[in-house]
């Protein structure tokens, strides 16, 4: 007696159905998804960081400024740093440095750029992401800082100089 082989009358099915195709990119879409997301996430995550270091080493090159004119006994000069571009103090200037403008071309500058305001003599950076950026003032999200002179009476020179948030704001 012989092995028999009984063959069911359906053809033997290859590859997927409509079915499990479609539950497969509902899948596959969902997944993108949450990836995207948090890559949005770290992408905002990171300029937040890349903003504050920026702004660090501002805060550093004043300080170079101020002890350089303060060894060399040029103090009566520190003043003058109230008008200068804290983006100059800099080793080189930050990604997407779009040089110093006027009040009125901000409008103009490209999302994830830094700007020199000439004629208020402040420095900005226009955010490109700012799902997680909370401006406490609301308005246009533009950070912006200044120079401000520290003295201890209104009428004594400048004593020394901080580099002030002039935006209020929290990131994350």
């Amino acid at each position: 007696m012989g092995a028999r082989t009984y063959r069911s009358s359906r053809a033997q099915q290859v590859g997927l159905s409509w079915i499990e195709f479609s539950v497969l990119c509902a899948m596959f879409a969902v997944f993108g998804g949450s990836l995207l997301t948090a890559l949005f996430y770290y992408e905002e995550l990171a300029e937040a960081a890349v903003v504050q270091l920026t702004v660090q080493n501002m805060r550093s090159g004043l300080r170079y400024q101020i002890a350089d004119r303060l060894v060399r006994g040029r103090t009566s000069e520190m003043a003058q740093l109230l008008d200068e571009n804290p983006v100059m103090w800099l080793e080189r200037p930050p990604e997407g440095y779009a040089g110093s403008i006027r009040t009125t071309d901000i409008r103009n500058v490209r999302p994830g750029s830094w700007f020199y305001d000439v004629d208020m003599n402040e420095v900005g950076y226009v955010p490109r992401h700012s799902a997680y950026l909370n401006l406490d003032a609301g308005g246009a999200p533009t950070l912006r800082w200044r120079t401000r002179g520290i003295r201890l009476r209104p009428q004594d020179e400048v004593e020394g100089l901080a580099l002030i948030s002039l935006t209020p704001y929290r990131w994350f």
